[in-house]
């Protein structure tokens, strides 16, 4: 996929990359030598960690970064940090079942392009586009039945790519200041399974960084349903919020704030069922 991404990306401009491209490729280039060394189980969480916190100082560096207008400068630093390295993992959280991180992140880069064509310069079209082609391209032989995984190099890299590219594009500039949680919805995705199993896991006084069959494609496999099945229904979800996001940057205040009710609506109800659905029979009685 990396591979794939840098050449459709070369043949997307004819003179130099501007300056937020280059640091975007050095900041990438360490995360998915982190996810090879990673694949080989050599690196501990820590270093991992570590591993990104570098990979996101290169891209604030580059001067990508958190900009919130109504906040001060050290807060959009200590967000930028807080967002890219929490979505790099959470992308990578969610390749639990075949197909789901590809798609999920085809689908937020289309959207992610489409608020971006009114929005932003030409920075995020020329990246989102060749990720997309890169994630599509892979989910030919990883959608269900999988025949090849991306690992954590893959997944990582993704993350952290969506992550980036939502950072760039100026979303409350000549609008509400409600737009800026348009990226949040468009990737509600990862960033629900995310804080869903972390909150499973505090209230059960399980480690974080420990695995348990809380996220919602294992709870879903555990109680029956197909990788197939998995794959659409959270494909429908990720569009349904992909539309909520443009929808939200482009329409008035009232109906953004109309849309955001309606998305914390389905957030609860997916709890609910998430937690009426349980962890499956090998799991009875722990819900």
């Amino acid at each position: 996929m990396y591979l794939a991404f840098l050449f459709a990306l070369a043949l997307t401009n004819e003179g130099q990359f501007p300056p937020k491209i280059t640091g975007i490729l050095l900041s990438a280039s360490i995360i998915v030598m982190l996810g090879l060394f990673d694949d080989l189980k050599v690196l501990s969480p820590k270093v991992k960690l570590f591993g990104q916190a570098v990979a996101v100082l290169v891209l604030v560096k580059a001067g990508i970064m958190v900009q919130l207008s109504f906040i001060p400068g050290w807060a959009n630093l200590m967000l930028t940090f807080f967002w890219v390295i929490g979505i790099t993992n959470a992308l990578n959280l969610i390749d639990v079942s075949d197909g789901l991180a590809a798609g999920i992140t085809a689908i937020a880069g289309i959207f992610l392009y489409i608020i971006a064509l009114m929005r932003t310069p030409d920075v995020i079209p020329m990246l989102t586009l060749p990720l997309v082609g890169s994630a599509v391209g892979f989910l030919a032989f990883n959608r269900p039945p999988a025949k090849i995984y991306m690992g954590d190099t893959g997944s990582m890299f993704l993350g952290f790519m969506l992550g980036a590219i939502a950072m760039i594009g100026k979303y409350t500039d000549g609008h509400h200041r409600i737009a800026w949680i348009a990226p949040i919805i468009v990737l509600g995705i990862p960033i629900f399974d995310t804080l869903y199993v972390m909150t499973v896991r505090f209230i059960r006084k399980i480690p974080v960084m420990s695995g348990s069959p809380d996220h919602f494609a294992v709870r879903m496999r555990n109680n029956g349903f197909s990788a197939v099945y998995i794959a659409t229904t959270a494909y429908g979800f990720g569009t349904f919020l992909g539309l909520s996001g443009v929808a939200i940057c482009y329409f008035e205040r009232t109906i953004a704030i109309s849309v955001a009710g309606v998305i914390v609506f389905v957030v609860i109800l997916v709890t609910f069922i998430l937690k009426k659905l349980g962890r499956g029979p090998a799991h009875s009685g722990t819900p």
